[in-house]
């Protein structure tokens, strides 16, 4: 339901608990992994699909769920207010290319290096003490935390899987 405000998710949201998340999300193939339920609850787990040990009932995991909070419409309004929107690339503010210069990030990086190169920028300047990203093993995600270029470059390269990521922001 697109249409519902946020106040009406809080409400809908008030006495579920992992239960209804299994059975409104997991059984319903809309779980992507993400680890959002597991970001606020640390009796879950996310390996593969959340788990849960002795559920207190608080209704966090329902509630930060995105499958089941805000609507995409309301996320799409508070964004992007004064963005245009195209048919073929939804809403934008503005459209550029980029590639990499490093030669370094480029020669390890799937489309140009450029998420690689921005990730190095901040790390350097301060600006991040860290990213999380995701490499492979034989194709296999792995959650990477990185700290310098080297571990930015280590992880490089697009992985064409779900990693749950939440957890680790903790």
């Amino acid at each position: 339901d697109f249409e519902i405000g946020v106040d009406e998710i809080v409400e809908r949201s008030k006495g579920k608990n992992f239960k209804e998340l299994l059975e409104d999300v997991v059984e319903q193939g809309a779980c992507t992994s993400c680890g959002c339920c597991a970001s606020v609850c640390g009796k879950i787990s996310v390996e593969g699909f959340p788990t849960v040990k002795n559920c207190e009932n608080l209704g966090l995991c329902y509630l930060a769920c995105p499958r089941v909070s805000l609507p995409k419409r309301h996320i799409e309004s508070m964004i992007f207010e004064n963005a245009k929107r195209d048919e073929d690339f939804g809403y934008y503010l503005s459209v550029v290319s980029a590639r990499c210069l490093d030669e370094s990030i480029r020669s390890v990086a799937q489309d140009g290096g450029v998420v690689t190169a921005l990730l190095t920028y901040a790390l350097e300047q301060g600006i991040i003490d860290s990213a999380i990203t995701v490499k492979h093993e034989n194709w296999k995600p792995i959650v990477a935390v990185c700290k310098s270029k080297e571990d930015l470059i280590a992880s490089a390269g697009s992985v064409y899987s779900y990693a749950t990521l939440m957890p680790y922001l903790r």
